[in-house]
Parts: C-alpha cells; structure tokens; sequence
C-alpha cells in the first residue's frame, strides 16, 4: 500500500486563531478627530466656537489661551 496518501499529523492548537477586529470606538475618535480638524480651519468657525464659550459662562481669557493651545496642538 505505497500509494496511500497520508496527512501530516498537526496537533489542534490550544486557542483557534481570531483576525484582529477593528474597534468601533478608535474608528469613532478618528472620525472625530478629523471632523474637528477640518471645521478648525475655518475662522468662522472658530469665532462661533469661541462666542459659544463665552455665552456659556467661560471667561473670555480662558477661551483665548484654549484657542492659542489647540491651534498649536493642530497644526
């Protein structure tokens, strides 16, 4: 019987291989993230964000030294 074909013996690994998912979540953030990076390049926009903190009670300082950090932090 020299012409049986036999398989190689592999033993069953201990955990079955999973493809990585892509979270949900980080897709979310990334969107975000990009969201706020393009209406930041418009300075409409940034002037309405900026009216908008002011109204809700935060000092208008503040609101400028958030607006001088997050234009660093985007470009």
């Amino acid at each position: 019987m020299d012409n049986e074909v036999q398989t190689p013996v592999v033993p069953a690994s201990d955990k079955p291989e999973i493809a990585p998912r892509p979270s949900f979540l980080k897709d979310v953030r990334n969107g975000l993230l990009h969201v706020v990076k393009v209406v930041w390049q418009v300075p409409a926009a940034r002037g309405y964000i900026a009216t908008l903190l002011v109204r809700f009670g935060v000092p208008a300082a503040v609101t400028g030294v958030v607006t001088l950090i997050v234009d660093g932090l985007l470009k």
